[in-house]
């Protein structure tokens, strides 16, 4: 799942895709369902270099490809289901740092741990959530909220952006923070998916079909490769609280 600034009922059905690219860097789209009675904002750490660039990371608009995780999923013989909570609410809130318009979203870049203090305050992760987690702190950090809520009937496209990366291995957000505190051990629910994997990964499976047989002839956007296969892993139940990288 991901990491949020305040408390939220319920998260669930995380699903995340992930895709090495030619120049270095990684495209990511995060989806999930969830719950908030107050405003908060949803942090994504990513590994990048040390000290990025505020433009280093490039959102995608994925307003036009809601069913961008239902499309992933017919390459797997399992049926794709969507489910979204109640809508953050509430208006602008972000200081200093670039707010850009991503479909439903409004998203930061925050490119070190200490440009927090440029984001409203409730907005920000607890002081002692970084204690907890040093490796992540060094991170450059995503931070999306919605625009508004949804109508009846309405889904929430999935968020997606593309980021340096600091490691040649693919990168999935899987660090839990619900309830202001970093706990060792979290419930997960993810459907993690990727592209670019060798035959016989550990804990991944697929192979069975390529980008342009499960997406359109935009291909999510540019974050699917045409040719490359599919690949899927699960993760559920009780787990402990880490990043996943393969």
């Amino acid at each position: 799942m991901c990491c949020f600034s305040g408390r939220v009922e319920h998260v669930s059905r995380t699903k995340i895709f992930a895709r090495a690219l030619a120049d270095g860097r990684q495209a990511l789209a995060y989806e999930m369902a969830y719950g908030a009675s107050e405003p908060v904002a949803m942090v994504l750490p990513i590994p990048t270099p040390p000290s990025p660039a505020e433009d280093a990371v490039h959102f995608v608009d994925l307003s036009k490809h809601a069913d961008f995780f239902e499309r992933v999923q017919r390459a797997f013989p399992v049926p794709a289901a969507r489910s979204f909570g109640p809508p953050l609410q509430g208006g602008r809130q972000f200081l200093s740092l670039a707010v850009h318009d991503v479909g439903d979203f409004e998203a930061s870049f925050v490119p070190t741990a200490s440009d927090f203090a440029r984001l409203h305050a409730r907005f920000r992760l607890p002081e002692q959530v970084w204690a907890s987690m040093p490796e992540q702190r060094t991170y450059g950090f995503v931070v999306a909220k919605l625009k508004a809520a949804p109508g009846e009937g309405k889904s929430i496209h999935p968020l997606a952006f593309t980021f340096p990366r600091r490691d040649a291995r693919l990168f999935f957000p899987t660090v839990h923070v619900h309830d202001g505190a970093f706990h060792e051990t979290a419930d997960f629910a993810h459907a993690l998916y990727a592209q670019g994997l060798a035959q016989g990964t550990p804990g991944w499976w697929g192979g069975f079909a390529s980008g342009k047989q499960v997406m359109d002839e935009t291909l999510g956007a540019g974050l699917v490769d045409a040719d490359a296969t599919l690949w899927s892993r699960s993760i559920t139940g009780t787990q402990p609280n880490t990043d996943v990288w393969v």
